[in-house]
């Protein structure tokens, strides 16, 4: 058996382990999104590793890997993480440790700490900013 493989009897589609996310050609996240798109998870959350998410997530979310937001995600609370790159929704404050990247269509209704930071046309964002360097 391959580590690919699941063991035998078990779900294969089973929760997603950080080994699960790969990073894809164009720099964003292959794999399975820790909240799937329509999936609705409340409480604080911590991740291991880069990180994907497309549903919503009721609290705070830290990690010290990227943080990906899909189209559809919304994240109600604190986020904290080494690198953000959103497309989606965030009510809450930022602290990213490297950089932030809200793309077209992303909005952020609170404050952002970051070294780096790049927003796209068409993004939104309502609060105060503390661009560290970088």
């Amino acid at each position: 058996m391959s580590p690919a493989d699941p063991e035998p009897g078990a779900d294969p589609t089973g929760p997603a382990r950080a080994s699960d996310l790969q990073h894809g050609v164009a720099g964003e996240l292959d794999g399975i999104a820790l909240v799937p798109a329509g999936g609705v998870f409340e409480g604080r959350v911590a991740v291991q590793g880069d990180t994907r998410i497309e549903g919503t997530v009721q609290g705070a979310v830290r990690g010290h890997g990227r943080l990906e937001l899909g189209p559809e995600a919304r994240i109600e609370g604190r986020v904290e993480c080494a690198e953000l790159r959103s497309q989606g929704a965030i009510v809450g404050p930022i602290l990213a440790h490297e950089r932030v990247w809200l793309g077209a269509g992303a909005t952020v209704d609170g404050d952002l700490e970051a070294p780096r930071l790049a927003v796209e046309d068409g993004a939104r964002w309502t609060g105060d900013a503390r661009v560290t360097g970088g």
